[in-house]
């Protein structure tokens, strides 16, 4: 035996079929992130042109668009690093106070006993298991209210809760810690 399976002319033909099923899905998927890297090549002139110009291919592959997203993108004064930073510190702030909102939640859950313990963690698994998809035009209608859009510090609150996902996964940690 030479280690060669030999395949019949029936499998053959179903991964050729495959095959080109996923040819085409690809095809389908990569369809349109081809056209918004060949508009982010325009001039707005040419995106805007009218008979539907974002359908064309640019007639001058303009590369320097992505360096003038560096230099002259801006939104109320603050340019694209200052945004980046921004981005990029709400992000790792709230989250880590995130996790550790929910390390002081978890801890005392997994490793005492105490009156209210099964409580809390009813809580946990009930705000895990309402679903929260149609819930976020409420909050930010919530936090618009309260004005904690444009304060970085109020908005990173809003993820200071401890009863969430991240609760229940610590609790388990911390259970099977002896």
């Amino acid at each position: 035996m030479n280690g060669k399976i030999k395949k019949d002319k029936g499998q053959i033909t179903v991964y050729v079929v495959f095959f080109i099923i996923f040819i085409l899905f690809s095809i389908y998927c990569l369809y349109p992130l081809f056209f918004c890297f060949a508009n982010s090549l325009k001039t707005m002139e040419e995106f805007f042109e009218a008979g539907g110009g974002y359908f064309t291919l640019p007639d001058k592959w303009r590369f320097g668009n992505y360096l003038d997203i560096f230099d002259l993108f801006a939104v109320n004064g603050y340019g694209f690093w200052e945004m980046t930073w921004n981005s990029i510190w709400l992000a790792f702030g709230s989250q880590f106070l995130n996790i550790a909102a929910s390390v002081l939640v978890a801890y005392p859950l997994a490793r005492y006993k105490f009156p209210l313990k099964n409580f809390f963690y009813g809580i946990i698994i009930f705000r895990i298991t309402v679903p929260i998809i149609g819930s976020g035009a409420a909050g930010y209608k919530f936090m618009r209210t309260l004005n904690m859009i444009d304060n970085p510090m109020l908005y990173m609150l809003n993820f200071i809760n401890g009863f969430d996902m991240t609760a229940l996964i610590l609790y388990g940690y911390f259970k099977g810690i002896s």
